[in-house]
């Protein structure tokens, strides 16, 4: 028995396929990028999305592992807030606004006004920011009219891939709580939020919980695609819940941190009762299959800034850029780097920092920075943890997945730097198999997400703090949290801790 987990992100569409163990028996990406129609416009066409999409799931169902055992059901990760302006037909009438696009900022004033802060916070569960798909629904009625008159509905990706498989869309609640107009309390959308902004609730697809059966792929597209027909679709979640899940992260006593472009730290919670007023300004909390809610927060260059730094020198992989395995991580670098590339956002966000190098000489070499760089990273990691526990969460066991993970040296340095021990599972493609879990559950092979990753998530090693260093590099982080504090100061933009 198999299932087919979908992953639709920033860079490229997956299609992976698990059995019921979960041991992967076949995946495939496409990749696709943004266009930027103009110089300071960032989008995705979703046909080109979709495209992708078919393309990975012909990939995989055409192998003969696939063949011989196939598919029982099929899951859904997607990347959060983005939306598509869709017609009565459901064709796109326009490009997905990508999230680093500022498109929609001018509207924070505006909802900071009608409702506060605080208010808007305790309804939805997100920190007020431009990316949200409510945003970007307002920005296409004051700036592209002509579209929003022939919208029908506003999509997120979930809805369009629904819709692509023959499916009538639905809405799940993890990727509704990302649009900034969800009550995360009530399941229901906020009248108030949408009353204050003229926007009505029948623009968004109808409201399913995560792990629903929303349909099956339909005869057609079922023939195209090399699904069984009537193969059953089951409602995902966005793209940090999938990941979650992949890591089994059921319950508060573990923690999920994601290392990809993007670094993310997920903590499941009971409710929000428990949560500091602070939490406001840099935690995202969303529905959570499992039960409860899940409190999310996030440094915005973490791989994507490995990534630069790779092409900068011309290194072909993380640990070829980091010397590879050593004896013993040592001491810290003499070098100290602040990786703000995209800004900060803990403890609040702060758009206006960037990223800074210091200690350079004349000795110093390529490795040096890229050692300091993976420190910072490292520094950063720990600076979002602690923040997360000022705010009332509790850091437990924690388990890493993403492209990151493949790194030894950088999980070496991370758990050292971190003072705790850092678990990887065998499958580091946590969205896809966090998707492939909803879809076990939602067809009713495993009773909940407990059990699902109880079989389907697997440790495959574990890196514990190394020794010496530990204290070296607490020390070395006071110093990164001062220089940072004395560089936000600089900006007019102290950090709250």
């Amino acid at each position: 028995m198999s299932f087919m987990g979908l992953d639709l992100g920033g860079s490229g569409a997956k299609a992976s396929i698990y059995a019921e163990d979960g041991s992967s028996i076949a995946a495939s990406k496409m990749p696709y990028t943004f266009v930027a129609p103009r110089p300071d416009w960032r989008e995705y066409d979703p046909q080109t999305v979709l495209a992708a999409l078919m393309r990975a799931i012909q990939a995989v169902t055409s192998t003969p592992a696939v063949r011989r055992d196939p598919v029982r059901a099929i899951g859904i990760s997607v990347a959060a807030e983005a939306v598509v302006p869709v017609g009565a037909d459901g064709t796109p009438l326009y490009n997905t606004i990508a999230s680093f696009d500022t498109r929609g900022s001018e509207y924070l004033p505006l909802l900071g006004e009608l409702l506060g802060e605080e208010e808007l916070y305790r309804i939805t569960g997100q920190p007020l920011d431009h990316l949200y798909s409510l945003m970007r629904i307002l920005w296409f009625r004051d700036y592209m009219p002509s579209v929003f008159a022939k919208a029908e509905k506003f999509h997120l990706w979930q809805e369009l891939v629904l819709a692509r498989l023959g499916i009538e869309p639905a809405l799940e609640y993890s990727n509704a709580a990302r649009t900034m107009a969800f009550d995360i309390g009530s399941r229901v959308w906020s009248e108030p939020i949408l009353r204050a902004v003229d926007v009505p609730a029948d623009l968004f697809a109808p409201l399913v919980p995560s792990g629903s059966l929303v349909g099956c792929v339909a005869t057609r597209q079922a023939d195209e695609l090399g699904v069984p027909r009537n193969c059953p679709v089951v409602a995902g979640a966005m793209d940090q819940s999938c990941a979650s899940l992949g890591l089994g992260v059921v319950d508060p006593t573990l923690t999920a941190v994601g290392t990809g472009s993007v670094e993310a730290v997920d903590i499941p919670l009971e409710d929000r009762e428990a949560l500091a007023a602070q939490a406001r300004h840099f935690l995202y909390v969303t529905p959570y299959a499992p039960g409860g809610l899940l409190g999310s927060a996030h440094h915005f260059t973490a791989g994507s800034a490995v990534e630069w730094y790779r092409n900068l020198v011309g290194a072909t992989s993380y640990d070829d850029l980091y010397g590879g395995r050593a004896p013993e991580i040592g001491a810290p670098s003499s070098l100290l780097v602040l990786p703000q590339f995209a800004g900060s956002f803990v403890p609040a966000r702060d758009a206006a920092a960037r990223a800074a190098i210091i200690g350079l000489s004349l000795s110093t070499s390529a490795n040096d920075i890229a050692r300091a760089l993976l420190e910072g990273l490292v520094f950063e990691l720990r600076l979002t943890m602690e923040t997360m526990e000022g705010a009332g969460l509790r850091v437990g066991e924690v388990r890493n997945g993403g492209g990151g993970a493949h790194s030894e040296t950088w999980m070496r340095l991370k758990a050292t730097a971190l003072g705790r021990a850092i678990a990887v599972p065998a499958s580091l493609d946590s969205s896809s198999l966090g998707a492939a879990l909803l879809a076990a559950v939602g067809v009713g092979v495993f009773a909940d997400c407990r059990s699902a990753a109880a079989s389907m998530v697997h440790i495959k090693q574990r890196y514990e703090p190394e020794g010496a260093a530990v204290a070296a590099f607490a020390e070395r982080y006071q110093e990164y949290c001062a220089m940072r504090e004395r560089l936000a100061a600089e900006r007019g933009t102290p950090m709250r801790r």
